[in-house]
């Protein structure tokens, strides 16, 4: 009886193993369909995020999946990009992208993107290079919505009409964290040539930005081009070595921004004068997130708008001017939410090298405390608030040679002015204006404040 108990038990587990085993088979052998489900799904999830707040209508530029074709272990994704900034600089309305996606049994999911689906992009390989494809695009997926897209273009050269144009290789790496809500961009491009009109060197752009409110992404982006030429008539204009970074931080406890900004030039020749090692830096602190956002919301440009402006059609000056006086209206709508305590403008080392001499700036401006517009009205009656609600420092200095004798710089036109905006300093002209102890200086003397 034991014996017959025994052999039972032997059957039941070995008929439940031999379940078990064909349902992990099972599994095994449709993990790379599901696997390709779950990748549709958080995809076109990471898609519609981006088109949201970081494309979408308002920015001119849309992302559509138009179709995905899932196959066993190998899908087809057709997609579409529609550009305005595209469309008014060479016509073409979108571009049609068809990835064919490896979601099989490796960990890796791993797209190749064909661009032949553009009929224009075919008759130009065909025209210009000889039917050879200059551009290679890998894109790498999760199954969490990461997307990792690397844009491989190799050096090329062809001739329009009469301009022996060449073209070299270089790279660009795109990427998406859905978790963090943060987009990566790198672009290494060595430039391009046309022969005896225009040349532009090496060009990098690193970016690193992450969504931190409805309307505000924070991050880093830097920019360089190594050189640039342009030839006309005769006559060259060229830089040297321009690079600038530009850095937006967000305090979610006092919800404000600060933006970081700086810019650098080494050479900027146009053949009649140089003037060399540019630079500044742009400071703005503490400004409310709140009349940042009402801002951008109120101005934004739909699609129409972009297309009107950069392929200068009829009515691009129509067009801008409703944007700036609609930007216009919510700076003065939302003015008051800029008036801060610890609100500050800094403008540091201005820099630039002329023959005359050098220029060289810092100034400084920010508020003591909260203001409306009307808590200024009192100012205008008793100057001397003005020491309780601003802070200030500025130093300038620019060469006599440059503007010369100049009454409105170097004379009083107020009677409370101890001296002019700027006086003499040797071969330079200088401005100095502080707020200490309560007091207005300018070049070192007093303004009395009634």
């Amino acid at each position: 009886m034991n014996r017959e108990k025994t052999k039972n038990r032997r059957k039941k587990g070995f008929i439940l193993e031999l379940i078990l085993s064909c349902l992990l088979l099972l599994a095994g052998l449709g993990f790379p369909f599901i696997k390709g489900m779950v990748l549709e799904r958080a995809v076109r999830q990471s898609i519609d995020e981006l088109n949201q707040d970081y494309t979408g209508e308002a920015h001119g530029t849309r992302i559509e999946i138009l179709a995905w074709d899932k196959g066993w272990k190998r899908s087809t994704v057709t997609w579409r990009i529609q550009s305005a900034a595209l469309s008014a600089a060479s016509g073409i309305d979108h571009l049609i992208l068809v990835d064919g996606v490896d979601h099989g049994y490796s960990s890796k999911i791993v797209s190749a993107t064909d661009f032949t689906k553009n009929s224009w992009y075919k008759k130009g390989m065909e025209r210009f290079l000889d039917g050879k494809n200059p551009l290679t695009v890998q894109t790498m997926y999760t199954l969490a919505g990461d997307i990792r897209s690397k844009v491989n273009i190799k050096a090329f050269s062809t001739i329009r009409g009469t301009d022996a144009i060449a073209v070299k290789s270089g790279s660009a790496v795109v990427q998406w964290q859905q978790k963090e809500k943060r987009l990566n961009a790198q672009l290494l491009w060595d430039g391009f040539k046309i022969d005896g009109k225009l040349g532009l060197g090496k060009v990098k752009l690193t970016a690193s930005v992450a969504k931190t409110d409805r309307l505000i992404w924070e991050g880093t982006n830097d920019f360089s081009i190594d050189s640039a030429i342009m030839t006309h008539d005769d006559h060259s204009r060229s830089f040297k070595n321009f690079s600038a970074r530009y850095t937006i931080s967000y305090n979610e406890t006092n919800t404000t921004v600060s933006i970081h900004a700086k810019a650098g030039l080494d050479l900027l020749a146009s053949g009649r004068e140089d003037i060399r090692n540019m630079g500044v830096t742009l400071e703005l602190k503490n400004l409310d997130s709140r009349a940042i956002e009402r801002i951008i919301e109120s101005n934004r440009m739909e699609t129409s708008d972009w297309v009107t402006i950069l392929s200068h059609s009829k009515g691009p000056d129509q067009v801008v001017q409703n944007w700036l006086e609609g930007l216009r209206q919510a700076l003065t709508d939302n003015w008051e939410l800029f008036l801060k305590k610890g609100c500050e403008v800094h403008i540091k080392g201005l820099t630039a090298t002329l023959v005359e001499g050098n220029i060289s700036a810092d100034m400084s401006l920010g508020l003591k405390k909260s203001m409306t517009l009307t808590g200024f009205l009192p100012v205008l009656m008793r100057p001397s608030k003005i020491a309780d609600i601003f802070l200030l420092d500025s130093r300038i200095s620019i060469p006599y040679q440059l503007v010369g004798y100049k009454p409105y710089l170097l004379e009083p036109f107020l009677d409370i002015m101890p001296t002019g905006l700027f006086v003499g300093d040797g071969p330079d002209l200088v401005h100095q204006a502080q707020i200490r102890n309560g007091k207005l200086f300018l070049n070192q003397q007093e303004v009395v404040l009634e």
